[in-house]
């Protein structure tokens, strides 16, 4: 990531100070990953909301709310892939104690994440196969 991305994805993270912690993140993906991908395409970036399902990883200190929903392989998650990264703003809902924002490879995410795919910001629907790995 190079430094004017990562300077974008810290201003956003500072004017929504509530992301850094895990009640103020909770359920809060889809919409952020939405206001993130905007953000960042106003400084022109190219970014694209990615849905994720099917997690293989256990986050045993995952916000409470969501063990009422069932194990990580049924949660739904959205985050923003930019460049070759993708972008978590709402991690901390999974992991109060991940680095915020959270940025991965998009092959870490894919490797965590058995459902990885691009949406459209609007109406939600599918924008094409599983996110390639770079």
């Amino acid at each position: 990531m190079d430094a004017a991305l990562a300077q974008a994805v810290s201003d956003f993270c500072l004017a929504n100070p509530s992301l850094a912690t895990a009640s103020g993140s909770f359920s809060k993906c889809g919409a952020v990953s939405l206001k993130l991908k905007s953000f960042l395409e106003k400084r022109g970036y190219e970014a694209e909301v990615l849905r994720l399902a099917e997690c293989s990883r256990q986050y045993p200190g995952a916000d409470r709310r969501w063990r009422k929903l069932g194990g990580e392989f049924w949660w739904v998650h959205y985050a923003v892939r930019v460049e070759d990264v993708v972008v978590d703003c709402a991690a901390r809902q999974f992991d109060s104690e991940c680095e915020h924002p959270l940025i991965r490879s998009l092959q870490d995410v894919t490797a965590e994440w058995g459902e990885a795919y691009g949406v459209d910001p609007v109406t939600g629907a599918r924008n094409g196969p599983r996110a390639p790995a770079p």
